[in-house]
């Protein structure tokens, strides 16, 4: 087993002049490599789960690795899962059963092309089975599973089109028994990448997030039901370097979302939080940070109706490398309280945990080793003006009126009254603004527009001059 290093300290902030009392526990391979991601509570066990990939020495293979932790953070066993070349790990999950838990992620292969993969653990953290999904060309990921209904399971991630060399958001659902029911994809020539899944039950639909940099819009919000089917989708923000990293569903059906971006000011990141009603229409995004760089990559729903977010930030360390941080704040994004690492290394938290009993735990990487960071809620710092909001409540919508597609016509039909209807100006479009030839029919007020090819699913654009919509082919 690793050697564990305990580190139990006091931080002294001068500019408040107070001490703040955590604990962080490093552990991993001295001489090896570690990403560190998220842990999950082990009931069974009365311990953490820690989940991320390490590499034992420059030489090694990866590994996916889940480490047994105790509420004292002392590390108890560690478990591996070798893969042939480089891995990258998205997150661990419980599910239902109460016995095992599920991890996502990638790996390469010798050749350069790499798989999505999802990897079942039992409570002592050995590996049950896995699922893995090739492609021929180029690379797949998952970032992200959650559960739904009748313990089906969703997942998030990212493949490489079809067409070009870029990435595409990939969602898909398995059975509770991990067969594939469904996949889809969306893209473009630029790098798409799915981040974030739950489900949200009020709508009985799959709330996912991602980057959208094919459109430049960048923050991207989608509801895809229990058949695959997209029921709505929106592009948030037109800000540079965009990245949607988390998506959690408050007990009343708010989406709450964090990533970073820049600013319209620039260049330093900011955290980028998104929230919406309870029926999913974005009402309130924008940047939240201080005179540094700082990104969100975990956020959990409290229940006390706020919201704590964990990732990495300069700003409360000037001149320091990039530490990890907890913030707690109100949902409307306007202040809250804050705890942070002060540590001559880079460190990320990529994932947080609230216990029951208040205790806050960030777990992830920091100078190439695994790390967990205990946080009494009541040695919160006040943020005192230290990051501030620029938060707005427009945003693009895109679908609010999208054509539906008549899988008898196999062409997608327009209301003529909604869209003040120029036939000259009609123009049917592939999501790279190619032009795809098309025929059309006026019916009383409805339009139909027949591509005259058959198109893979996927995401296209019905444009005038004076509108434009977003048509989806099933």
């Amino acid at each position: 087993m690793n050697s564990t290093l305990v580190v139990r300290f006091n931080l002294i902030l001068c500019c408040f002049s107070l001490s703040l009392s955590s604990q962080t526990v490093f552990f991993g391979p001295d001489q090896g490599f570690c990403q560190g991601r998220n842990m999950v509570w082990n009931s069974s066990q009365s311990t953490f789960l820690f989940f991320g990939t390490e590499r034992s020495d420059a030489n090694a293979q990866d590994a996916f690795v889940s480490y047994q932790v105790d509420t004292a953070l002392n590390v108890l066993s560690s478990k591996r899962y070798l893969f042939p070349g480089p891995a990258f790990p998205g997150t661990i999950e419980p599910l239902p059963n109460g016995a095992e838990f599920l991890g996502c992620g990638g790996y390469y292969l010798p050749s350069g092309n790499s798989v999505g993969v999802l990897i079942w653990f039992d409570t002592q953290g050995d590996t049950i089975k896995s699922v893995e999904f090739p492609v021929f060309f180029g690379s797949s990921s998952i970032k992200r599973s959650s559960i739904g209904p009748q313990g089906k399971i969703g997942f998030v991630g990212y493949r490489t089109s079809g067409q070009n060399n870029s990435s595409d958001i990939w969602i898909g659902q398995l059975d509770s028994l991990g067969n594939l029911e469904w996949e889809r994809t969306l893209g473009g020539p630029l790098n798409d990448v799915g981040h974030g899944i739950r489900w949200h039950s009020g709508k009985q639909a799959w709330a996912i997030s991602g980057d959208f940099e094919t459109s430049s819009y960048g923050n991207y919000l989608a509801f895809i039901d229990s058949q695959g089917q997209w029921l709505s989708d929106s592009l948030i923000s037109d800000a540079n370097a965009n990245g949607n990293y988390v998506l959690e569903i408050d007990a009343a059906g708010r989406v709450f979302m964090a990533g970073e971006s820049t600013t319209n000011s620039g260049p330093a990141f900011d955290i980028f939080l998104v929230s919406t009603s309870t029926q999913g229409n974005v009402q309130r995004w924008g940047y939240f940070g201080g005179t540094g760089t700082e990104a969100g990559f975990s956020l959990v729903c409290t229940s006390d109706d706020s919201l704590l977010v964990s990732g990495y930030s300069t700003s409360f360390y000037p001149g320091s490398p990039i530490n990890p941080y907890i913030i707690k704040m109100d949902k409307s994004f306007s202040g809250g309280r804050y705890s942070s690492l002060n540590f001559p290394y880079i460190g990320i938290s990529y994932g947080l945990l609230l216990r029951p009993n208040g205790e806050m735990y960030a777990s992830g990487s920091l100078n190439q080793r695994h790390f967990i960071w205990k946080v009494q809620p009541d040695s919160m710092m006040d943020l005192q003006g230290r990051f501030s909001a620029l938060l707005q409540t427009e945003m693009v919508k895109l679908n609010s009126d999208f054509p539906v597609w008549n899988r008898g016509l196999q062409a997608w039909e327009i209301n003529r009254s909604e869209v003040n209807f120029s036939e000259a100006d009609l123009q049917l479009l592939d999501i790279r603004g190619t032009q795809i030839p098309f025929s059309f029919g006026v019916y009383g007020e409805k339009i139909s527009v027949h591509p005259r090819y058959s198109l893979p699913e996927g995401l296209y654009f019905i444009t005038s001059k004076k509108w434009r919509l977003k048509a989806f082919k099933p």
